[in-house]
């Protein structure tokens, strides 16, 4: 890997600030080590040596993001430089920030754009219309009701997913404003809200991740049917039209792998950038936990908005707002309230968000297993010479989607329990 310092260079984050660390080395002529380690006693005060050692491979593993925002986040380190409580340093960095979070977020926008592009062509079909398969999406036939609730589906998390890194970016921007003279107690939002942020594009991550695992499959499969065609067609037993078509269904394919490979690449540059990679090496991206699934039945929502409602900056905020008299204090306590009571109704739709997220990821696993058994029972029938070629290769393409679904269920519920929870530590946009 290449982090923003050697040996020397990398204990000095804190105390130089990540940019001017990366030029010094630059200049010294002194490489950008892979694994090296700093003595123990340089090692940043408050950090175990297990947990430094840990940050020091080219893997970004999800229960260490936090530390990594800690120790090499451009934004965090320059503010903790300024020991006095001096906000400056953090402010100039907050842009650089801000800059590089859209920038991983255009990929997403692209794609956005794409999908609204084709349910606006959908919309203009007539009822009944049979459309084949969306790729990236779904690898079935679908109707023109089933493709255009698909698409809204896809359309709502892209959109969701984007929502909340912006509200992390909008939020740590009211925390760096906040920052006083206690360093580590004032910085401890905004290490939160850069890690939620932080946490966010690794979502966008995983999900086109996941996108992009589906189309590698339906390459590999259109990559044999075409070979089957040509064999076919030398035989007479197959059509230029046959070969054609499934050469374009490979080029459509390949294309679309092309594109989520480059949008991924993105993600991990502005994901690196931000967590002390330099930008020429691009980190490793470790796997999401499974989702808490037991939570949503445990947790007590009642509860949660009592918690919620103690920890929120806004809601403090508005809590200790000077007033002068009586009528001042009315106005103080009526805004406290109105706060309160919006921020209720956020937890209600978050809490129903996580249910909902429960069953559809369960639903997922009930249908991903159903189509495994009839994706067995048609590879037997198919090596028997029951079933058809195209026959099978369909059976084929319905797992994959099933599978494909299945993966994004699964990080959409542990993306609606991790904004829950940031949400009942006190990290959410009231007016969102």
């Amino acid at each position: 890997m290449k982090r923003n310092g050697n040996n020397g260079c990398r204990t000095a984050v804190r105390a130089s600030g990540t940019a001017l660390l990366l030029a010094a080395c630059l200049s010294a002529g002194m490489p950008l080590a892979a694994h090296a380690m700093p003595p123990y006693d340089h090692i940043p005060e408050g950090c175990s040596e297990e947990t430094w050692n840990r940050m020091q491979d080219n893997l970004i593993e999800w229960d260490e993001i936090g530390d990594l925002v800690q120790y090499y986040n451009p934004a965090y380190t320059k503010a903790f430089d300024s020991a006095s409580g001096n906000v400056t340093i953090m402010q100039t960095a907050y842009p650089v920030f801000v800059k590089d979070m859209h920038a991983a977020l255009d990929t997403a926008d692209e794609m956005l754009q794409e999908f609204k592009k084709l349910q606006e062509q959908i919309a203009k079909m007539s009822d009944g219309t049979k459309l084949p398969p969306i790729t990236g999406i779904t690898d079935k036939p679908l109707s023109k009701n089933e493709a255009e609730k698909v698409l809204s589906e896809t359309i709502r998390n892209t959109r969701k997913s984007m929502s909340d890194i912006r509200s992390g970016i909008r939020s740590s921007s009211r925390s760096i404003t906040n920052t006083s003279k206690s360093i580590e107690r004032s910085l401890m939002p905004v290490k939160k809200q850069l890690t939620q942020a932080m946490q966010g594009v690794v979502f966008s991550y995983e999900q086109t991740l996941a996108n992009r695992e589906t189309v590698a499959q339906q390459v590999a499969l259109y990559q044999t049917t075409l070979e089957t065609q040509q064999r076919l067609r030398a035989q007479g037993l197959a059509t230029d039209y046959d070969v054609l078509s499934a050469q374009q269904e490979l080029q459509t394919a390949q294309n679309t792998l092309s594109k989520l490979d480059n949008g991924l690449d993105s993600i991990r540059r502005a994901i690196g950038l931000q967590l002390g990679w330099d930008g020429i090496t691009l980190p490793e991206i470790g796997a999401v936990p499974e989702p808490e699934v037991s939570y949503v039945d445990t947790t007590n929502p009642d509860a949660d908005k009592t918690a919620a409602i103690m920890h929120n900056r806004e809601i403090i905020e508005a809590g200790k707002a000077q007033h002068a008299g009586s009528f001042g204090m009315e106005i103080r306590d009526r805004t406290e309230n109105e706060k309160k009571g919006l921020l209720v109704a956020k937890m209600d739709s978050l809490y129903a968000d996580m249910k909902e997220k429960k069953a559809l990821y369960e639903a997922s696993l009930t249908t991903l297993e159903r189509a495994r058994l009839s994706e067995n029972a048609a590879k037997k029938r198919y090596e028997l010479g029951m079933l058809g070629r195209a026959e099978y290769e369909g059976q084929q393409l319905a797992c994959i989607s099933y599978e494909a679904s299945a993966k994004l269920a699964k990080l959409n519920l542990l993306q609606s329990v991790n904004t829950y929870q940031w949400a009942v530590d006190g990290y959410v946009s009231i007016d969102d």
